[in-house]
């Protein structure tokens, strides 16, 4: 059984640039490597070139070798050209069918992409924070078989009883907790005071029991904290009842 708790809102501060340096630097070396790009290109042309006019288009020995390659890199240069190029914009401005697909297609795109990380991604079990995935078939002081047995010699129980019991924890504090109240009592006892916080408005908990073949047993059970509204012309103080 796990226990997953979210929270309305949590910000995250942004993630550092992976490219690192200012703008201008990034322009900087963006230049550059289009130098050394455009200059092995060329340099792979004029290998090309020469071997073709001195030993012709089928030379043998390393010769061969060094005009196949030099053709295998021109070839394979102006295919990521065009392919970069033709993300953005036509090539040479002209207008190539399946070119420029960045401006013309961008909307779509980006539906596409959204739909895409909304759904292998951004799921419940990679965005949730899990507090525990207890599992109920282990460490119980009375297990579910001895609850039921129990309950079948005491009581008129009947097809589609609920038998519930306590919130579930193993010894293993690898598994997880089932109450955040006992979570923070460990960290309390491990750390000298606990790092989980308890649920406040807007948080979301969701509960739900897989069998050893990882099928949901009775579906996700999942309800959010929210502020009771006030009454009318209610004080709310708290009064004991009879009094």
């Amino acid at each position: 059984m796990s226990t997953a708790i979210t929270t309305a809102d949590s910000p995250q501060p942004a993630p550092p640039s992976p490219w690192g340096g200012s703008d201008e630097a990034r322009r900087a070396g963006l230049r550059r490597m289009k130098m050394v790009a455009t200059g092995l290109f060329v340099l792979a042309a004029v290998i090309y070139a020469v071997t073709l006019m001195t030993v012709g288009s089928s030379p043998e020995g390393w010769l061969g070798y060094l005009q196949a390659g030099a053709e295998a890199a021109m070839i394979g240069a102006l295919a990521d050209w065009f392919a970069v190029t033709a993300l953005f914009r036509h090539p040479l401005g002209l207008p190539i069918p399946h070119t420029a697909i960045i401006p013309t297609r961008k909307d779509q795109m980006g539906a596409t992409l959204g739909e895409f990380v909304g759904t292998h991604f951004l799921t419940d079990d990679v965005v949730r924070e899990k507090v525990g995935a207890a599992d109920a078939g282990v460490d119980m002081v009375f297990d579910f078989p001895q609850l039921i047995a129990h309950l079948a010699r005491t009581r008129n129980a009947r097809s589609g009883t609920i038998v519930g019991s306590g919130t579930v924890s193993n010894r293993d504090p690898a598994r997880g907790y089932s109450c955040i109240a006992e979570k923070r009592a460990r960290e309390t006892i491990a750390d000298g005071r606990p790092a989980t916080a308890y649920m406040s408005s807007g948080d979301t908990v969701r509960i739900e029991m897989f069998d050893a073949g990882g099928a949901s047993i009775f579906g996700a059970i999942e309800q959010k904290v929210v502020v009771p509204p006030r009454r009318r012309g209610c004080a709310c103080s708290p009064t004991r009842r009879g009094a």
